[in-house]
């Protein structure tokens, strides 16, 4: 009796085992593309760089780039703010409309809002200097 006891035992944890292996071995090899807590995935071709951002005029912060998978583009002055522009054209570029991003507020595109275009700005209050981080 104690011997079939332990030969179901043993059955059963085999058993317990396999199904763990084969639902481990069914999920995604790469369940986030990039970002959302997998930061680095992306190892190389990161290019980081910076724009001052102009009251006038609208100003060129990334160019197009049908290759982007992530972008990140920080403000960072103290006081004012940015408005980012993702447009084909600076013809369309106004103060209030766009993207509002305020002293110190970083933007993200990613998977869930992959932009592929230009982005231009333009600041209100005072020149700004973004950086940006973009692969």
């Amino acid at each position: 009796m104690e011997n079939k006891l332990n030969l179901l035992s043993g059955i059963l944890l085999i058993c317990i085992v396999l199904f763990g292996y084969l639902v481990i071995k069914s999920l995604p090899a790469n369940p986030y593309l990039f970002g959302s807590g997998d930061f680095n995935r992306i190892q190389s071709g990161v290019t980081n760089s910076s724009t001052t951002v102009a009251t006038s005029s609208a100003t060129s912060i990334l160019s197009a780039n049908s290759g982007r998978v992530y972008a990140e583009l920080c403000n960072n002055d103290s006081t004012n703010a940015v408005w980012l522009h993702l447009v084909g054209a600076t013809t369309s570029v106004a103060v209030n409309e766009g993207y509002h991003l305020q002293a110190g507020e970083c933007y993200t595109i990613g998977p869930d809002n992959l932009y592929i275009g230009q982005i231009y700005g333009l600041a209100s209050g005072g020149e700004v200097v973004v950086s940006t981080i973009e692969k």
